[in-house]
């Protein structure tokens, strides 16, 4: 009876072990994605209408938007490229939210998409191809990207 005991008690404790390394693999595989492969996921869980997931890659203040997720027939990414030049950057830093990030924590994409909702019309789109600017912001490099931005 005593083994019994002892044998019940290692399989709650490597349970225990295992539940827990697997959360953690998922918090650290956030902070490990890229600012591209943070917009290409975010899209990923916009079509999969994962409003957790997605606002898991938003920045705090970007939390309760209406997405319409209910008439979201489709959303996908036609073309993801990313501002090289600096001057995204530095306009989101002098006229947006970035005055407060350093430069290396911010990352700008001009992504274009395709979108297709019930009735032709969600969340401000018509239903076609769409080009935006998608503004990311991490508050150190150990930080997660989060999306803080978007917008034409």
């Amino acid at each position: 009876m005593e083994r019994l005991r002892k044998v019940l008690l290692l399989l709650v404790i490597l349970s225990g072990f295992f539940i827990t390394t697997g959360c953690s693999q998922e918090v650290e595989g956030q902070v490990s994605l890229s600012p591209k492969e943070t917009v290409t996921k975010f899209f990923e869980y916009r079509n999969d209408k994962d409003l957790e997931k997605m606002e898991q890659l938003l920045s705090d203040d970007r939390h309760g938007v209406s997405w319409q997720l209910e008439s979201l027939n489709s959303i996908q990414i036609l073309s993801i490229e990313e501002d090289t030049t600096g001057k995204m950057k530095e306009d989101f830093i002098a006229y947006g939210l970035g005055k407060n990030f350093e430069k290396s924590n911010i990352s700008v994409f001009k992504v274009e998409f395709e979108v297709d909702y019930q009735g032709g019309f969600g969340s401000g789109l018509d239903n076609g191809v769409h080009s935006w600017w998608y503004y990311l912001t991490r508050d150190s490099e150990s930080s997660p990207w989060k999306i803080d931005d978007w917008g034409y």
